[in-house]
């Protein structure tokens, strides 16, 4: 072993010892995100993407997209965007051990490059929500939204999708609103399906049972 991978790895291990630990203290640990700002979330994040690197693969065959990242990682090992693409995969496979080595390697590949760790952070929350595990998917959003640091325009839904998951009905509603309030769009059903193309199925239906329950609230 080299001692430049000996390095990746020392740092690769480090961040999953750190993931294992916050998710032990999860259950026990308050919510990671209070309620929203009164300012509008309109910024753009560019790193909040996910890119398509299987182009022309069905995205439903969950084996063949995963055994094309995986031939791309083997050309380009270091490569952030697929690591964590491929730990998205995983995810969405439910091979939690899986995901969470190729995320904790992706972020000890960023080299400290915002938009890199803005994107690894932003898909790892998808991930750990695709494995049941909401309010971790609260924390690497916080984290993602931090290292923007302005107000970015996903991350209202993002929280409210997650808080509803975790029958935190009343904060998810408030964070939906403010979504509405930054983009007046998604107050309407062709709205919110603009949003989700792309989403899983079960996330998708979160965020309908989100938008009915805002809709049927008295306004004003």
């Amino acid at each position: 072993m080299n001692h430049q991978f000996a390095h990746v790895a020392r740092a690769c291990l480090l961040v999953v010892a750190s993931c294992i630990a916050m998710a032990a203290s999860a259950q026990d640990a308050p919510l990671p995100v209070g309620p929203p700002a009164a300012t509008p979330y309109r910024d753009v994040d560019e790193a909040a993407v996910a890119v398509p690197y299987t182009k022309g693969t069905d995205p439903r065959d969950h084996n063949r997209v995963l055994a094309e990242l995986t031939r791309a990682i083997k050309r380009d090992p270091k490569h952030v965007g697929l690591l964590a693409a491929r730990g998205y995969e995983h995810a969405l496979g439910g091979d939690g051990d899986a995901a969470e080595g190729d995320y904790a390697m992706a972020a000890s590949l960023t080299g400290g490059r915002s938009e890199l760790q803005r994107h690894v952070y932003w898909s790892w929350g998808w991930a750990r929500l695709a494995l049941g595990a909401p309010r971790e998917a609260l924390s690497y959003w916080q984290n993602a939204a931090r290292l923007h640091g302005g107000a970015p325009s996903w991350l209202p839904y993002s929280n409210a999708v997650a808080l509803w998951r975790l029958d935190a009905r009343d904060l998810a509603l408030a964070w939906f609103d403010a979504a509405v309030r930054s983009d007046p769009a998604l107050g309407a059903r062709n709205g919110i399906e603009a949003i989700d193309q792309g989403w899983q199925e079960k996330e998708r239906r979160t965020l309908e049972e989100v938008f009915e329950a805002w809709s049927a609230k008295p306004k004003g």
